[in-house]
């Protein structure tokens, strides 16, 4: 936990995400349907939804257009650059890093789908085992 802390809390500083009680600042309630929406026009299609979580040069595209169009609207809303620097910081295409969109109710449902796809499984069972493997003392 300690560790966590230590490598989250530059970020959160940078980005001001943490108020002066101490509390996240989330994104306004009333952004929540829009954000849904964005998240369906980029990811919600057979073929674009297992890109979540993939580091290829197509996942990587489509998750930079969806954190730009995500940016663009937040900035809009609250009339601050505050959440567009959040959103860059977090979502734009970072090489090495994996997409993946903001938590909303489409997006915790199409993570489910990918959790429950067989080529989920297959690739989870693969690292499991071989993470296994190291674990195992000689």
């Amino acid at each position: 936990m300690d560790r966590c802390k230590k490598l989250v809390d530059p970020v959160l500083r940078k980005n001001n995400i943490i108020d002066r009680e101490g509390e996240v600042a989330g994104v306004p309630q009333g952004a929540v349907h829009q954000l849904d929406k964005i998240f369906r026009r980029y990811y919600v299609e057979p073929d674009k939804i297992m890109l979540i979580g993939q580091t290829t040069e197509e996942a990587y595209e489509v998750q930079d257009q969806y954190a730009c169009q995500v940016g663009y609207y937040l900035r809009k809303l609250t009339n601050s650059k505050r959440l567009e620097s959040q959103t860059v910081t977090c979502l734009r295409k970072v090489y090495g890093r994996n997409s993946v969109p903001l938590l909303t109710i489409p997006s915790v449902l199409a993570l489910w789908k990918i959790c429950k796809s067989s080529f989920y499984r297959r690739v989870t069972s693969l690292i499991s085992a071989l993470c296994l493997a190291c674990w195992i003392p000689y």
